[in-house]
């Protein structure tokens, strides 16, 4: 169909767009290549904006900070008292475990040297150190 069809049918002009002077009606759209307006650059922040100046340096001796003290937790003296009787070395565990391990140590060399007899000695003993020991602890978280 060419362009002269379009003059002899009006019908088919309204619908495509072409006119007798071979104009479309059509709005032009812009091409895919144009490049769209960009807007004028943003004025600079006002004076408020702009970052403060450093804060006047500090005379004279600087405080030091206090030391850092881990939180420890309390121990029951009685508890650590109960399973040091009971448990012997292995219920010192619960207050002190270094003190657990000498005991342990202690311990197996006086049953190996007394056939035994030496542990009776020597479990009251470790009641009486965990006891101590919990005892200690308490009072170094205050």
């Amino acid at each position: 169909m060419n362009q002269d069809d379009h003059t002899a049918r009006p019908e088919l002009a309204d619908r495509t767009g072409w006119t007798d002077t071979g104009r479309s009606t059509l709005p032009e759209t812009p091409s895919r290549h144009s490049v769209p307006e960009l807007s004028p650059a943003a004025p600079p922040p006002p004076p408020s904006y702009q970052a403060a100046p450093p804060p006047p340096s500090y005379q004279g001796v600087p405080q030091a900070a206090p030391p850092f003290r881990p939180r420890v937790e309390t121990k029951s003296v009685a508890l650590a008292a109960v399973l040091g009787f009971f448990f012997g070395p292995l219920g010192m565990l619960y207050s002190t475990v270094v003190g657990a391990a000498v005991m342990f140590v202690v311990c197996t060399f006086v049953g190996f040297i007394t056939f035994g007899f030496g542990l009776v000695l020597m479990w009251p003993i470790c009641a009486i150190w965990a006891a101590v020991s919990a005892s200690a602890t308490n009072d170094r978280s205050r």
